[in-house]
């Protein structure tokens, strides 16, 4: 079980790379022609790309799945290319403990992650406070009323340093201490509807699940560097959402908002690990989103929204195609289900080590009509020679018979008995 589920882990890694070579190069071309609301979306398609099988399909369809679940040889010619390769890996005896170091990534992954956030929303809810009067509280009352959000509270801390959302079923939207009585009612009600905007995109929901598939792929530096772009692109939607009718002189006080929160910012803020704070302390994002918040909009909405999907979608196409191309060579490479045998190799079994299915009566057709017999025996003193030959261009094994290049069935194959007599002669067949 844990070997599939790494194997279709590398592969959904193949189709996610090939989404990002394809999407991520036109994403600053794509956000020209449509609103940072899409590219969340688009971003979203990125991140499930690596958790969205749509290649197994296709497996499925062509008995490959079928065949790759069962044990089998597979012979492989080694005369150079990846089959040489796949032989030299193999005999490493590396490969068969992979999927397990995976598998113990994701635990410790998911464990660490979980505990470092329970450990900060420990100490943001030990260290709140209420806000029940005041501007906040007035604000935060009519905006709750305006977007018909429910189960939502406002709340002070003294772990932060910024404007920030969270919780799933029970979400707050707290407030750093320092900032209660720092802002004008223009400003806080800009803070407010920002927080608002997280909850109205789902904001949240989309962010657990994403961390939860972040445990399955920790090993991957590319999905981490697309959770954080999903993550700016989700403030960067925020943003868009307020600023959209306002003026360049009221977009220039939201901007100001950014410089304000800031100043109070330090490296002890609790927000990241747990939820969706109003200005992160990367500068780079700060910057990008500014340049955003100031510019002109002129999208052609509709347009814009159809192309930059039509893009995505091509490209989630693109890489589960590549991803059912490099099926069979990761199966090769890493399946625990299947033993690599190199062309001419000979092995020796004894008797006793047989399993019971292998014992079988051989009958063989002479050309005078007649038939030559025999059973192979399970006794002490007898062993057997295989050697492996090339492998038919049918598979009779699966129901649906695959693609030659799928071929893992061992049909070819020469058995030598060499049998020890009473007298100490040995006899060979």
């Amino acid at each position: 079980m844990i070997d599939r589920a790494f194997i279709t882990v590398l592969l959904l890694s193949i189709s996610g790379f090939v989404f990002c070579a394809v999407y991520m190069p036109l994403e600053n071309l794509a956000y020209r022609y449509t609103s940072a609301k899409t590219m969340v979306t688009v971003n979203t398609i990125a991140l499930f790309s690596f958790v969205l099988p749509l290649y197994l399909v296709t497996s499925f369809a062509d008995g490959s799945e079928a065949a790759f679940r069962t044990y089998d040889t597979l012979i492989l010619d080694n005369s150079g290319g990846y089959e040489s390769f796949v032989i030299a890996v193999r005999g490493l005896n590396i490969t068969e403990h992979l999927s397990d170091l995976w598998f113990l990534g994701v635990v410790c992954t998911l464990l660490y992650r979980s505990g470092k956030y329970f450990c900060s929303l420990y100490h943001l809810i030990s260290n709140k406070f209420e806000i029940d009067d005041g501007l906040w509280a007035v604000e935060f009352e009519k905006l709750k009323q305006e977007k018909k959000v429910h189960h939502v509270f406002l709340i002070g801390s003294y772990r932060l340093t910024t404007p920030c959302t969270f919780g799933l079923r029970k979400r707050y939207i707290a407030i750093p201490a320092a900032m209660i009585n720092s802002f004008e009612r223009d400003e806080v009600e800009l803070i407010l509807q920002h927080e608002f905007y997280h909850m109205v995109h789902k904001d949240l929901l989309r962010k657990f699940f994403i961390m939860l598939l972040g445990c399955i792929h920790w090993f991957n530096p590319l999905f981490h560097f697309l959770k954080e772009n999903l993550l700016y692109w989700q403030e960067a939607a925020c943003d868009e959402e307020i600023t959209n009718n306002l003026d360049d002189g009221e977009k220039r006080r939201y901007v100001h908002l950014f410089i304000k929160i800031l100043e109070v910012q330090s490296e002890n803020d609790e927000s990241e690990k747990i939820g969706l704070h109003f200005v992160r302390d990367d500068l780079g994002d700060y910057k990008r989103r500014l340049e955003k918040i100031m510019r002109k909009s002129d999208k052609t909405r509709v347009k814009g929204k159809v192309a930059v999907a039509s893009v995505a979608l091509l490209s989630m196409f693109c890489g589960n195609v590549v991803a059912k191309a490099a099926d069979v060579p990761v199966n090769q490479m890493f399946s625990e289900n299947i033993e690599i045998v190199e062309l001419g190799t000979r092995e020796k079994i004894k008797a006793t080590d047989m399993e019971l299915d292998t014992l079988f009566e051989y009958t063989e057709s002479t050309k005078e009509g007649t038939f030559v017999e025999f059973t192979v025996c399970n006794t002490e003193d007898t062993t057997y020679e295989i050697v492996y030959k090339n492998p038919k261009t049918t598979v009779t094994a699966v129901q649906n018979p695959i693609d030659p290049q799928h071929i893992h069935q061992m049909e070819d194959f020469v058995w030598k008995e060499h049998k020890k007599n009473s007298d100490g002669s040995c006899k060979t067949t």
